[in-house]
C-alpha cells in the first residue's frame, strides 16, 4: 500500500496539462472505476445503497485532513442504470460543505474533473442550500430551482466546450487521487 499523501497539489490547472492520448483517458477511467469500486468495498459498513425506479446508487461518505489542517469531506458515489449505463463520481469538498472538486465518468472512455472555486459557494451549492433550509416548497420555488440549476448546467457545458473546465484528466491524478484517499476515513467511524 503507498504511503497516503496529505494535500491536493497533484490537482493543476487544465491550461497547464497537456493533451492527452485515447489510451491515457480510459486508463484513467479504468483506475477511477476501480478505485470507486475499491473505496464502496473497503468501506462497506457505510455504504448507503438506495433503489431508484431507473437505477440503484451507492454512496459512500468519507472525511481527512490535508497537510495544510485544511479539513475536506469526499463523497464517492456509484450509479447503475437500468439501461446498462453507468456514472462514478468522486466529490473533493471543503469544511464550508462547497464542492471545489468533482471527477465524474459516464463512460469507460475518460474521466472528467470539474473544478469550483471553493472561495464562495457555487450555483448548484446555493440552490441545495435553498432546498435544505426550506421549510416548504411551493410551486414557484421549485419552478427557481429549476431555472437556477439549468442555468447552471448551461454554464458548466460552455465551460467543457471552452476547454476551461470539466476536462478529461490522465492516470498520473487519478493514481495521486487514490494516494490522498487512503488517509480518508468513513465519516460513521471518526
Amino acid at each position: 500500500m503507498k504511503e497516503p499523501s496529505g494535500n491536493l497539489d497533484f490537482i493543476k490547472p487544465f491550461e497547464n496539462q497537456k493533451s492527452l492520448t485515447d489510451a491515457e483517458k480510459m486508463e484513467a477511467a479504468y483506475r477511477l472505476s476501480a478505485l470507486v469500486d475499491d473505496l464502496l468495498l473497503r468501506f462497506a459498513d457505510y455504504t448507503e445503497i438506495n433503489d431508484h425506479t431507473d437505477m440503484k446508487v451507492a454512496v459512500l461518505q468519507l472525511k481527512m485532513s490535508l497537510d495544510d489542517n485544511e479539513k475536506i469531506s469526499i463523497s464517492v458515489e456509484s450509479h447503475f442504470y437500468d439501461d446498462g449505463s453507468m456514472c462514478k463520481l468522486i466529490f473533493l469538498t471543503d469544511d464550508k460543505n462547497h464542492t471545489k472538486h468533482r471527477y465524474h465518468m459516464e463512460s469507460q472512455d475518460e474521466v472528467l474533473r470539474y473544478d469550483q472555486d471553493a472561495s464562495e459557494p457555487g450555483e448548484i451549492d446555493l440552490i441545495l442550500a435553498d432546498i435544505h433550509n426550506s421549510d416548504t416548497i411551493d410551486e414557484e420555488a421549485l419552478k427557481g430551482f429549476i431555472a437556477r440549476t439549468k442555468n447552471a448546467s448551461k454554464n458548466q457545458q460552455l465551460e467543457r466546450r471552452l476547454g476551461v473546465n470539466d476536462q478529461p484528466v490522465g492516470p498520473y491524478e487519478i493514481d495521486k487521487l487514490t494516494q490522498l484517499l487512503e488517509g480518508a476515513e468513513a465519516i460513521g467511524a471518526i
